[in-house]
């Protein structure tokens, strides 16, 4: 395990590349089990940003950044950016089981702690702490694998004291609609949510939202599933007013929501309980 430290802000850039330097058709990841870790806070200093990429599959034991954890700890004045994105299809496992600790922040666009995950199987199992707002983007690329990409598959965790804009296009559930592997968020403020693709997109998630939450669930037309639905048997508990869109039909179909008002537009409406 390696440890870095930094006062204010941290530059990082963990890339694997093939063909691996001892000759190996595969290559171990690189800022596997390391800690990178921020203290205080210095508005004059650049965005802490960490980069995580790579193109040679990892097929071994580790991927690229897997089981890194990010903390920044009384950054006030800005959140880190986390950007991992794989090139290569199937079992690279780039940023598998990333942690990611923000304290300190207080809720405003300035604070927002960023998590980007775009590929095939980036960012499985990770878990994300923030006091202050936050964006997580989840984007699986066809064309690495057009059927069961496992970016952000979970179980995974996102606990975010502000507001939360979440993005998950063919990602953030499982292909198998497995309930063990399921996404829980918790947001204090309010939530903008995009689930596109079918089953594997936001299935058996868990969206508590204490301020107001817009959700939009788009079906994969092109998916012969596509009866499941892109948030099937996802638990929805806002706080304040619910507005769905559910723009084809079958896509809503959650397991049970909990609103203090709610507005349904779209193909997939009426949805049970709005």
């Amino acid at each position: 395990p390696e440890q870095y430290w930094s006062k204010g802000s941290l530059q990082a850039v963990c890339q694997t590349s093939s063909p691996d330097p001892n000759g190996y058709p595969w290559s171990d990841g690189t800022c596997h089990d390391t800690t990178m870790t921020m203290f205080g806070d210095d508005p004059t200093a650049p965005r802490s940003s960490i980069s995580c990429s790579t193109d040679a599959g990892d097929q071994a034991s580790v991927g690229t950044c897997e089981e890194l954890q990010v903390m920044a700890i009384g950054a006030a004045s800005t959140g880190p950016l986390i950007d991992c994105r794989a090139s290569v299809p199937g079992g690279n496992r780039l940023c598998e089981n990333i942690v990611v600790d923000v304290s300190g922040t207080t809720p405003s666009s300035t604070t927002k702690t960023d998590l980007i995950c775009r590929g095939d199987d980036v960012c499985q199992a990770f878990k994300l702490s923030t006091d202050g707002d936050a964006e997580i983007i989840c984007e699986n690329d066809p064309s690495l694998n057009p059927t069961n990409g496992q970016t952000c598959e979970g179980p995974t965790t996102a606990v975010v004291g502000g507001d939360l804009e979440l993005t998950c296009d063919g990602a953030c559930g499982n292909f198998m609609n497995d309930p063990a592997f399921f996404m829980d968020v918790n947001v204090g403020g309010n939530a903008l949510i995009f689930c596109q693709g079918d089953k594997q997109n936001c299935a058996n998630a868990r969206f508590q939202v204490n301020g107001n939450l817009e959700l939009n669930v788009k079906n994969d037309l092109l998916d012969k599933d596509d009866n499941w639905g892109a948030a099937y048997n996802a638990t929805l508990n806002v706080g304040g007013d619910l507005a769905l869109t559910c723009f084809t039909a079958s896509s809503c179909n959650f397991k049970s929501i909990t609103a203090a008002s709610c507005t349904c537009a779209g193909a997939g409406c009426p949805v049970p309980g709005c």
